[in-house]
């Protein structure tokens, strides 16, 4: 059972300590600016839904949300898609088939799609839906 700022905070936790040194991570509300030429990726979670999955008093409520985790990959243009394609592999298998067992987050699905280039970087997305329940 988890809060909306308890499951957030477990999912960076989780992330961040799986991805290591892999590459620079960007975050929601904190400032970045890449380096250029190297690869980065872009950390985000979403709330797209909730909904109350039991009645009863006050307290004893079971109360359903979903979401997503974005991990958003951006390697150097012309630099083929190798590296792109490692690295959204990497981010997808952090959140893959996992419960993350601290705030009961369960991981429904990862989905990689290219998103393609964009100025100076190619881009992918892994799309890592979640739910939880919140005792309310």
């Amino acid at each position: 059972m988890a809060t909306m700022n308890e499951a957030r905070e477990a999912i960076y936790a989780a992330f961040l300590t799986a991805w290591g040194s892999t590459t620079d991570v960007a975050r929601d509300n904190e400032a970045f600016v890449p380096v250029e030429g190297s690869p980065y990726v872009r950390l985000s979670v979403r709330h797209i839904g909730r909904s109350q999955r039991t009645l009863g008093r006050v307290g004893n409520r079971n109360f359903g949300s979903l979401g997503a985790v974005f991990i958003q990959v951006f390697v150097p243009i012309n630099t083929g898609l190798k590296a792109a394609d490692d690295l959204a592999k990497a981010a997808q298998d952090v959140f893959e088939g996992v419960t993350l067992a601290t705030v009961e987050v369960s991981f429904l699905d990862v989905i990689v799609r290219e998103t393609g280039p964009d100025g100076k970087w190619f881009g992918m997305v892994v799309q890592a839906n979640f739910d939880y329940e919140e005792v309310k």
